[in-house]
């Protein structure tokens, strides 16, 4: 059957057993196209060759190139709708919790184990082609409003109001956050609006690849921004937020002979009641950055009731398992500049005890 000539909807399920494909494809093919791939190779070139394709199901443990390695093409791919494709991860009971927290900080959208049941494919097939949908529909929708590169107030309500809405109703994550940097305030009093103009332009490129393309970030006051991340859990935003600081925090400017360094904090809330209106989590938000006390690495993280710290362990050790699969994958230009020191110290006992028994080998082979 041409797949460009069905009225369903195409689903990519990539798995290298058989008999686990064949399940897949009962379970779904009644409502769905099912295109099957028995590796990552066969499937990254399905999705190249099918622009239908709606959702990705791989595992991690395929021949030629594994889950991991199709899951960082479809991210980096120059093509937004491959880039931006629904991807759930079938794992096993061999695959570890950091292992899912390496697809999850690469991208992933969700997890399905083996052996799976039918409701569970089901579900999440629909869920994730609808939120697809609705999510290319908002993008559509936006006006590009900006003004030194941050969209601005209304734009953010709208698309943060509309995101809300739908999270709310197909039980959906979505993660929201005010980031607030300390120093624009002194900049705008003391050197007037077109410089600060300047430096925002400068911010803002330089935070241009940290969001995804479904990510909104405006300018809500003069030093404070909100940021909106549709199906986002909130282990994740903390990743992207973490970056985002991190990033702004190695900014300066010299004005006029004085040095600024910007300092960044943030709050974020993950929608998980699907009962709050956008106005209630503006409030949440704005307290929490306004009185709330600062996290370890500058981000509060917040619900109805309370405001704690997020967990910076479980952060780190999502964006190191990544940094290191760019490691593995020969990609060193991909690992952040803030990650490659970090990433060296972690690494470097294993190196020198590599190297100690390579040494070893090479003097035990030359007595014999």
């Amino acid at each position: 059957m041409d797949i460009f000539q069905s009225c369903k909807e195409v689903v990519l399920f990539a798995d290298d057993s058989k008999t686990v494909r064949l399940a897949a494809r009962k379970a779904l093919q009644e409502k769905y196209t099912v295109v099957e791939a028995s590796s990552g190779d066969e499937a990254w070139k399905e999705i190249k060759n099918n622009p239908v394709i709606e959702l990705v199901f791989a595992d991690i443990n395929m021949p030629e190139s594994n889950g991991f390695e199709l899951l960082q093409k479809i991210r980096t791919s120059d093509t937004p709708h491959i880039a931006n494709l629904p991807v759930v991860i079938i794992t096993g009971a061999e695959n570890s919790e950091a292992a899912m927290h390496a697809a999850l900080n690469l991208g992933a959208t969700d997890f399905i184990s083996k052996p799976f049941r039918q409701i569970d494919l089901l579900s999440r097939t629909y869920s994730y082609i609808t939120l697809n949908k609705k999510i290319r529909s908002l993008e559509s929708d936006a006006i590009e409003d900006k003004v030194n590169g941050f969209y601005i107030t209304k734009q953010y309500e709208i698309y943060a109001t509309k995101c809300l809405s739908f999270a709310n109703r197909y039980k959906n994550a979505c993660s929201f956050s005010y980031i607030e940097i300390d120093v624009l305030s002194d900049i705008y009093r003391q050197k007037g609006k077109d410089i600060l103009n300047q430096m925002l332009e400068q911010i803002s490129q330089r935070l241009s690849g940290v969001f995804r393309e479904e990510d909104l970030i405006a300018q809500l006051s003069i030093n404070r921004f909100g940021l909106v991340m549709p199906a986002t859990s909130q282990v994740k935003c903390g990743v992207v937020v973490q970056r985002l600081i991190e990033v702004i925090n190695a900014m300066a400017f010299d004005i006029d002979n004085v040095n600024y360094r910007l300092s960044a904090k943030a709050a974020i809330y993950t929608s998980c009641d699907f009962e709050n209106t956008y106005a209630d989590i503006a409030c949440i938000l704005d307290a929490a950055i306004t009185h709330g006390r600062d996290g370890s690495n500058g981000i509060v993280t917040c619900d109805d009731k309370h405001t704690d710290d997020i967990d910076s362990a479980e952060v780190k050790e999502s964006a190191f398992m990544a940094a290191l699969i760019h490691v593995l994958n020969g990609d060193y230009h991909k690992i952040a500049e803030g990650d490659i020191a970090e990433l060296s110290d972690m690494l470097s006992p294993f190196i020198n005890y590599a190297s100690s028994r390579n040494n070893c080998m090479v003097s035990v082979a030359k007595e014999d």
